[in-house]
């Protein structure tokens, strides 16, 4: 029997056709593959980066709202107030100065922190960058000082309007060591019309105390123009409403990569507060007022003398002086992204205050490791409005 011809159109495809055909696939679902993984990682650094953008414009507005209220309450009367040792007790144990090391990544700042709106501590966080000291009363009643008339205790003053129960005091005259006191006994409105006495209950409740570690209420002199106190705000939250707590704060870049803050004053316990992640580096720089003349003349190293910590920490009215000159702070940070990339994207050095004298700048260099993160750089510049006020003529 004779076969017929299979028509054209009823064939297969061949071995070679098919094998094409598989590789042709193949590629195809590579290049796809690879376009998808790519965009999965442009997606995943931009993310990134977007984590760090926030994160960093974040702790720029953490920074830049305690800094310009630094000096609130006692920058008026720099005289009596700048550059004294801060003596205070909680809970009858010593509080400050402080009996051992700030816990990390502050145990490189000073035990004996003094009064001064800013405080930078050159290098003395546990990573390297710099500490960050802030200082500013939280009152809420035209933060004035207010003269001392009588010792006691209790302690007369010329006015107690705007003090409420449990407030903290700060008393100053002028002397290296000052001493932080707590009211009791006022009337429930913060008015107190006609009361010019606050007791002073000494024992062991919170910061009742007339005795500090170095000065104690009966050392100071009265009645006298020098002698005055400054109402930091609310030292405990119970039956407190609203709550004003002063800011005595310290800001440090610590492990993880992580900006934390310390309450120095220990009013919500002293716990070290981690505030925002991806921080690797943070610096900071004086502004100066060199001729008194209200206007800034010159950025300075914290870490040259006479503006380092050593020095405007002294105690004496040559360090008292140079705190009165600071007038403004520049911030720089450096921030990392948690995750890294396959090739360098970051370049060798970053450069922070790059528009300063190079004897200003502060270099970061990247390891190799490193250097395959993304960073960014925030700069932020803030006038010490309190500062700048208390100098006004």
């Amino acid at each position: 029997m004779t076969r017929r011809p299979v028509a054209a159109a009823m064939r297969g495809f061949s071995l070679i056709e098919l094998l094409v055909a598989v590789a042709v696939g193949l590629v195809l679902t590579l290049a796809v593959s690879g376009v998808l993984v790519r965009g999965e990682g442009r997606n995943r650094a931009s993310l990134a980066v977007g984590d760090i953008d926030q994160g960093g414009a974040y702790a720029a507005a953490i920074l830049d709202g305690v800094l310009r209220s630094a000096g609130s309450g006692f920058a008026s009367r720099a005289p009596e107030t700048y550059g004294c040792r801060i003596n205070a007790r909680r809970g009858g144990n010593a509080l400050l100065p402080r009996t051992a090391a700030w816990p990390a990544p502050f145990a490189g700042f000073t035990q004996d922190p003094r009064v001064a709106p800013v405080i930078i501590g050159k290098s003395q966080s546990a990573a390297g960058s710099d500490v960050i000291a802030v200082m500013r009363g939280n009152g809420g009643f035209g933060e004035a000082a207010m003269e001392v008339l009588a010792l006691g205790p209790p302690l007369g003053l010329r006015s107690t309007i705007g003090l409420r129960n449990n407030d903290l005091l700060l008393l100053a005259d002028g002397n290296p060591e000052c001493l932080v006191l707590q009211t009791t006994g006022l009337a429930a409105p913060p008015l107190n019309a006609g009361v010019d006495t606050v007791a002073l209950e000494g024992g062991t409740g919170q910061y009742h105390t007339v005795t500090g570690p170095n000065r104690n209420l009966a050392d100071f002199g009265v009645p006298t123009a020098n002698t005055v106190v400054v109402n930091l705000g609310s030292g405990e939250a119970t039956g407190i409403t609203p709550r004003n707590p002063p800011q005595f704060m310290l800001y440090g870049v610590g492990a993880n990569r992580t900006l934390f803050g310390l309450d120095m004053l220990a009013v919500d316990g002293g716990a070290v507060q981690p505030l925002v992640e991806g921080v690797v580096e943070m610096r900071a720089l004086y502004g100066v007022d060199d001729d008194n003349d209200g206007v800034l003349d010159d950025w300075v190293d914290p870490g040259v003398a006479p503006y380092d910590s050593a020095t405007l920490l002294a105690g004496t009215p040559a360090a008292q002086q140079l705190l009165m000159q600071i007038v403004a702070v520049r911030v720089g940070m450096i921030l990392q992204t948690s995750r890294a990339e396959r090739e360098d994207v970051a370049p060798a050095d970053i450069v922070l205050f790059e528009d300063l004298d190079p004897a200003l700048q502060q270099v970061r260099t990247l390891t190799a490791e490193q250097r395959r993160y993304r960073h960014r750089v925030v700069e932020f510049t803030v006038p010490l409005r309190n500062v700048l006020l208390a100098r006004a003529p």
